[in-house]
């Protein structure tokens, strides 16, 4: 439930154009109601279907929410939040940071289908990105598998692991699905995540 904002303008200010959630599922927002508490909820990737909303309402909630890899026209990127204080309330496209930082179509991305999966957690299996991923031109280069996890391929017949936006080891057999991680001063909190997700096949 959210607090009631001073005026219209406000409203706008923290709300228009923002990613809140409603009945906990991610909705893209505009405020463009002339009505004091209601805005107008699009559910992400189904812009057809909007709703009118009190934002006082217990459903609704513009407070943060998890973000991680989102996949997105081929390719796996790392979103997270900007840690600067912005005005915006709900998450707007201007707060989003990016690694690798040209991922492209962000705007469109922000009221997407994929943009809602990566704020529920849905991705495919390790398995199934291992099937995806390919070198080919046209093909899918990286894939992720889970908000902090995705895989690359780098050069031909190379699949690197990738955490949190960063190259943290490579695969050694496609077959056992076995990984070799890099040491590094987290070390340890990544092969505690990688086995969370599924990858315990890990050497170092």
């Amino acid at each position: 439930m959210g607090a009631a904002f001073y005026d219209e303008e406000q409203k706008r200010m923290k709300l228009d154009r923002t990613i809140c959630l409603y009945k906990g599922n991610p909705v893209f927002i505009r405020t463009d109601t002339n009505e004091d508490y209601k805005v107008v909820v699009y559910p992400l990737g189904n812009p057809t279907q909007p709703i009118y909303v009190d934002y006082r309402d217990d459903d609704f909630d513009y407070l943060a929410f998890p973000l991680g890899y989102t996949n997105w026209r081929g390719a796996a990127y790392y979103v997270s939040r900007l840690p600067e204080r912005q005005n915006a309330q709900g998450l707007a496209a201007h707060c989003v940071c990016v690694r690798p930082g040209n991922m492209p179509g962000l705007i469109e991305w922000h009221s997407s289908t994929e943009a809602s999966n990566t704020i529920k957690g849905i991705y495919p299996t390790l398995d199934v990105a291992l099937d995806t991923v390919s070198y080919l031109p046209g093909k899918p280069k990286s894939v992720a598998f889970s908000r902090y996890f995705a895989i690359e391929c780098v050069q031909r017949g190379i699949v690197t692991l990738n955490y949190r936006g960063r190259n943290v080891g490579v695969l050694e057999n496609r077959e056992f699905k076995k990984f070799r991680v890099n040491k590094s001063k987290d070390l340890s909190l990544i092969l505690i995540a990688a086995k969370r997700v599924g990858v315990d096949n890990v050497s170092t």
